[in-house]
Formats: structure tokens, sequence, C-alpha cells
């Protein structure tokens, strides 16, 4: 928990939606990284201009990939109902 913690605070992720995310993720065994599922953890950002969304979500799925493969199999359920 502290560790995901550390990432949505470091990235200013919306909290809830993130771990719903990552408990899907380890339900399904991936992190899935098409369609919309991480633009809707992130924070509001411009789409046009200079805000580097592009980079700033790249950054973003290799923090939750990285989370993933670390506590992957572990043998403990992780669950979203955490605060």
């Amino acid at each position: 928990e502290n560790d995901l913690a550390s990432i949505i605070q470091a990235e200013r992720l919306k909290p809830q939606e993130t771990r719903e995310f990552m408990e899907n993720s380890f339900r399904d065994g991936e992190v899935k990284t098409t369609g919309t599922d991480i633009d809707k953890l992130m924070p509001p950002m411009s789409r046009f201009g200079h805000s580097n969304r592009a980079d700033k979500k790249q950054t973003i799925i290799d923090k939750l990939k990285a989370f993933f493969e670390k506590y992957f199999g572990i043998g403990t359920m992780f669950s979203s109902d955490q605060k």
C-alpha cells in the first residue's frame, strides 16, 4: 500500500481509480496500457500546448508496471478498498 500511495502522490493520480485499476491488473495478470484506462487515473492536463501529456502518461505506465511486477504473484490479494 505504501508503494502505491507514493506513486499516487508523486504523480498526482486519482487514488480510488488507481487502486481499482491496479486491482483489475492483478486480477487480469497484466497492466493494460491501451484504451483510456490510464487517462482516467491522470490529473487534469491540457491535451494541447506544452503539457507533455504523452511523457507524463508514459512515466505513469512505467511506474505502475514496476509496481505490478514487484508484487504480482507474491500470494497476497490486492484490494482497492484500502484508503
